[in-house]
């Protein structure tokens, strides 16, 4: 059974170049900035499907959600959508040393 994202490709791909960077972010950024409503699936798929280690972080009165994603000593497989649209040129992924991206040839996802 495939994994099914709920988010467009464009909130995805987003959401990992802002982790990728270093950033910690919340729902609140996804609507501003990438018109997203459904952050908290697109770190769930990445923590499960594609391993990635990112902490959740509550902050404020609201204990609003902030992700992150912590340094990574490997290869971090993209989502198809970061993957294929070229959101990192020459296979280099992030900041941390050592950590370079490989396509997900299997993975499929649909959007609503």
């Amino acid at each position: 059974m495939a994994a099914l994202w709920f988010s467009s490709d464009s909130s995805i791909k987003w959401a990992c170049r802002e982790l990728l960077s270093g950033r910690a972010i919340s729902h609140p950024d996804g609507i501003a900035e990438a018109q997203g409503w459904r952050l908290s699936a697109i770190v769930y798929v990445l923590r499960h499907r594609y391993q990635w280690d990112i902490q959740t972080t509550r902050k404020g009165t609201r204990r609003v959600a902030f992700y992150h994603l912590r340094r990574h000593p490997g290869t971090l497989t993209l989502p198809p959508s970061a993957a294929q649209l070229g959101l990192f040129e020459g296979g280099a992924v992030g900041t941390a040393p050592g950590t370079a991206s490989e396509a997900d040839p299997e993975a499929s996802h649909a959007k609503s």
